[in-house]
């Protein structure tokens, strides 16, 4: 299972992962959602960046890159390493798989949505008092909505932010059930229609045309009262003058005018008289057909699908984007919330 699959799901799990609140006391700046532009230097609710035309604001790129930055310095502590945000990483640097993590992780959302949008695919009232309720639990096992509310702000949330988040989780799952169950806007394609394939049995008309009928007719005798016409027939044509064997039909391409319009009225596995046309006297059979070898098994599953969508997707980035540098963003961002009275973990 893919990375994909369970980054919505796990929505609830990710912001109290890096800092502890106290419970009183601190900076009264604590409850505000600020840590993430005052360690990027950046307005958070201004445009970062454009995911096929969906405008995002500069927190949801930074609520990213502060997880993925987090989750880097616990791995480095927990192995008693120092961390160097030069030292290689998947074709590039630490730094480099911070800030493109991040980007993923941002992208991935905006692509639930913006499919979401496209699909007719909303909220009804029972996903939000679900949300509702999952916002209680989570308050009460924070000690209470006003600690809950603190520790969200340690990672650079609010209510309404924490909210859009889930929601997108929710999404995310709706569009998930509406794949899997082959309906609707992500119906998946039918099985294709048996090709249509044609044996011939063919007497050439050189050099003698008489002869050639005669000839014809013999075999026609012979198909008529063979046991098994069809293996009969294989033999037959595999002695013939066309020496092609079983092909494809193609209208307008694989036979001649004569010959074609005979094709069109054969079913599977029936044999047609003698059909004369300038090259000789044929004898056509259309083959037994077999099921399409696609099936709903052989399409991708929907990760995959939407992981693909989000490779491709329009990203354009603002030029507040090139200048975020995860070190420094890193290290801005424990002063920031030092300062708003958080401790890390």
């Amino acid at each position: 299972m893919g990375r994909w699959k369970w980054a919505p799901a796990v929505i609830a799990c990710l912001f109290l992962t890096a800092c502890t609140v106290p419970e009183s006391g601190g900076n009264e700046r604590s409850a505000e959602t600020t840590v993430l532009g005052e360690a990027a230097g950046i307005g958070e609710e201004e445009t970062l960046l454009m995911v096929d035309g969906q405008a995002l604001p500069a927190w949801r790129y930074l609520y990213w890159l502060a997880f993925t930055c987090d989750q880097i310095e616990a791995r480095y502590k927990e192995a008693g390493k120092a961390l160097d945000w030069a030292a290689p990483a998947e074709g590039g640097t630490l730094l480099d798989y911070a800030k493109g993590q991040a980007l993923e992780d941002t992208v991935l959302y905006a692509v639930i949505e913006n499919w979401a949008e496209s699909y007719r695919c909303g909220l009804e009232a029972a996903d939000r008092e679900e949300i509702k309720a999952e916002w209680a639990k989570q308050s009460e096992s924070s000690g209470g909505e006003k600690a809950f509310l603190r520790e969200l702000a340690c990672q650079g949330l609010d209510r309404a932010r924490w909210e859009t988040l889930e929601e997108t989780g929710y999404l995310y799952a709706k569009l998930c059930e509406l794949y899997e169950a082959k309906e609707g806007p992500f119906q998946r394609p039918a099985p294709q229609p048996a090709k249509v394939m044609v044996d011939r049995l063919l007497v050439s008309a050189e050099p003698d045309r008489g002869a050639a009928q005669e000839r014809a007719a013999e075999l026609f005798s012979k198909l008529n009262t063979a046991t098994d016409q069809g293996a009969e027939f294989a033999a037959l044509a595999a002695a013939s003058d066309d020496a092609a064997g079983p092909r494809v039909f193609t209208a307008g391409e694989t036979f001649s005018a004569p010959l074609e319009e005979v094709v069109k009225t054969l079913a599977p596995g029936q044999v047609s008289g003698i059909v004369e046309s300038e090259e000789g006297f044929s004898i056509l059979r259309r083959m037994e057909e077999e099921a399409s070898s696609e099936s709903t098994e052989d399409l991708p599953e929907f990760d995959v699908l939407l992981q693909n969508a989000a490779a491709k997707a329009d990203v354009t980035l603002t030029p507040a984007y090139e200048l975020i540098d995860p070190a420094q963003f890193a290290a801005s961002l424990q002063n920031a919330r030092s300062d708003s009275g958080f401790s890390s973990k």
